[in-house]
């Protein structure tokens, strides 16, 4: 029998989470701190201490899962084990490796995990975790359901899977959901644990390398070098905080009349929706003028009709009186099947929709101004909007582009930012509450017609019928 040593040794920061028995296990770690080779070992593990097991090992893409994660994986297998277990690639790229032992490890990245339905492994390796959706990262938690061995495992002698679990490395992204997950006390699930290793963990990093670290600026070092997750560089909107923007006084929806709803539809992410109250004398918020949200919405995966029968429950409890509705110009693409729009198929049931800004370079200010001079806030009953507001970043460059000062890139993270749509589909149709028009004196009915008679004239004269304006934003 061939002797085969296994030679990793973890990190000192890491031999509790290799120790862990949690379902779910978390590595928050900085540059250099070896939690990609953390997670590559565990598996390896894992594969051999379970005779026909099937792993996941994912990252985003594929470009990056074979450049990192799967030259890690291969750097920590022994050797031994890579000449009589078999590689398959595909791609460009090792598509899956199977151990002597009948325990098989596969390399996907996931760009939609519904295309991952029918997987059925017993356990999941996420590497840089923080670039998966939360909706993703629980979609593929039901996949982690194997009870039988493979074929190969079970010609190996093997009789049944008994442990399974999931386990992520990540960089620390602020207070984002792998945070509230995790770390956040007050949110984290059942069921998990997390460890934090900074660069200075790493004994066999040279010291070159951790001072060219050290010439960063600070909040690049407080995220990649200390592994500090209240760093909110890339912040978009930098004005919004707990104690300036979130309204601690009870609302009374029977004292205001006029509410708004903004709308995020959503296919395999979730249909959102934001209700704020036009406070026009400040009486609210303590600014004339100002929106505050009074209550939200998040759902996946329903029917048109199920959204409106919440929505119509939710409004009657806090916004008895929408005016306006306004939503992602999304919603008039056409469905190929019933050839209808969700723009059509919400006006029959009673909910009509202008339609919001396209671009976010359009969006993106018109909240910003508001939040800015403190005319957008919301209620305790708004958490998830006051928690994606304050999350909602700047997508962050890498360190190389960092050292050739290039500039950020105006487009925000797509990650949790269906309330903040609403919240700016809100924004950039905001005008300041105009003055009730005066009934006009009575006339008759042939007034009226010459009145109609002198106005079309007057536009043949002028060349053309003026065209109707949508609501412009007045600050």
């Amino acid at each position: 029998m061939t002797t085969i040593n296994f030679e990793y040794r973890p990190l000192p920061i890491h031999g509790e989470f290799h120790r862990s028995t949690a379902y779910e296990r978390a590595l928050f770690g900085a540059f250099g701190s070896g939690k990609t080779y953390a997670i590559a070992a565990e598996a390896i593990a894992w594969c051999l201490e379970q005779p026909g097991i099937r792993g996941l090992i994912t990252r985003k893409t594929v470009p990056e899962l074979r450049d990192t994660t799967e030259t890690v994986f291969f750097e920590v297998l022994p050797p031994e084990l890579r000449d009589r277990g078999e590689v398959r690639r595909i791609g460009g790229h090792v598509e899956k490796f199977t151990f002597p032992n009948g325990s098989t490890v596969l390399f996907r990245s996931i760009d939609d995990w519904n295309k991952h339905r029918s997987l059925n492994v017993g356990f999941i390796a996420f590497d840089e975790a923080d670039e998966f959706d939360e909706e993703t990262y629980q979609g593929m938690l039901s996949r982690v359901r194997q009870k039988d061995p493979t074929p190969e495992g079970k010609k190996y002698g093997a009789t049944r899977i008994a442990r399974r679990g999931v386990w992520s490395a990540s960089n620390p992204g602020g207070h984002n959901w792998l945070y509230k997950r995790f770390v956040d006390d007050k949110n984290k699930a059942e069921g998990t644990g997390f460890w934090r290793s900074t660069s200075f963990d790493n004994p066999y990093l040279p010291p070159e390398y951790i001072q060219s670290l050290l010439q960063y600026p600070d909040p690049w070092i407080r995220r990649y070098v200390l592994c500090q997750f209240d760093d909110f560089a890339g912040q978009v909107y930098e004005d919004w905080g707990w104690d300036t923007h979130v309204v601690m006084q009870r609302h009374d929806p029977s004292r205001y009349q006029t509410y708004w709803m903004g709308m995020d539809p959503g296919t395999r992410n979730p249909t959102a929706g934001l209700w704020v109250v036009v406070d026009k004398d400040g009486s609210l918020t303590g600014q004339p003028r100002s929106l505050l949200g009074v209550a939200e919405y998040e759902q996946a995966e329903r029917a048109v009709q199920e959204h409106a029968e919440d929505w119509r429950k939710l409004e009657a409890a806090y916004a008895p009186n929408v005016r306006q509705r306004i939503a992602d110009p999304s919603i008039m693409t056409r469905d190929r099947g019933t050839n209808m729009s969700l723009h059509s198929q919400y006006a029959r049931i009673g909910f009509n929709f202008q339609l919001g800004p396209k671009n976010h370079t359009d969006r993106i200010p018109m909240l910003g101004t508001l939040i800015k001079m403190g005319r957008f806030r919301v209620t305790q009953n708004c958490p998830k909007t006051y928690e994606a507001i304050k999350d909602y970043k700047w997508v962050d460059l890498t360190p190389q582009q960092r050292a050739k000062n290039l500039d950020a890139p105006e487009r925000p993270v797509k990650s949790n930012d269906h309330l903040v749509d609403c919240a700016q589909y809100l924004a950039s149709r905001w005008v300041p509450p105009m003055k009730e028009a005066q009934a006009a004196p009575p006339s008759n009915t042939t007034d009226e017609i010459h009145r109609a008679i002198r106005k079309q004239q007057r536009e043949r004269v002028e060349g053309a019928v003026n065209p109707s304006h949508d609501d412009a934003v007045v600050l």
